[in-house]
């Protein structure tokens, strides 16, 4: 009697041990693609696509704004305007990027690059009017 009794307990203690080792496995991986703490520090300077003004907060207060459409929301006006900046190469000033959709899965990848190219090229800095980028005009 006592073999069915010891081969119960040992089912047991081995499923806890299972149960343990799923619950310890699901937190590791809820926390897995998170940034960690010390990015949420990182200063980030976005610039307005509207009225191209420069703010500077740290990431976790531009997460906690929020962001929409690849846009956080501006702190002063409550619009999703703020984007990250680039430099003009012509007057240095720091502009809006152009908004570049992303590739869809299944897309072709030469087809992706010619819009994105295509973006580019027509792309203006809205304060000196020539192309940002470098010998592009």
């Amino acid at each position: 009697m006592r073999l069915p009794k010891q081969t119960i307990l040992v089912t047991v203690c081995a499923m806890a041990i299972v149960a343990a080792g799923y619950s310890v496995m699901r937190t590791l991986q809820k926390n897995r693609g998170a940034p960690p703490k010390w990015y949420d520090e990182k200063p980030l300077e976005l610039v307005d696509s509207e009225t191209f003004e420069l703010t500077t907060l740290t990431y976790g207060e531009w997460q906690d704004l929020g962001q929409k459409n690849g846009a956080y929301m501006n702190p002063h006006t409550g619009k999703y305007t703020m984007v990250k900046p680039m430099e003009c190469s012509q007057c240095g000033s720091k502009i809006p990027t152009p908004p570049i959709p992303g590739r869809l899965v299944g897309t072709d990848k030469t087809e992706y690059r010619k819009k994105v190219e295509r973006i580019l090229s027509d792309y203006k800095c809205p304060r000196c009017g020539h192309s940002p980028l470098p010998n592009m005009d």
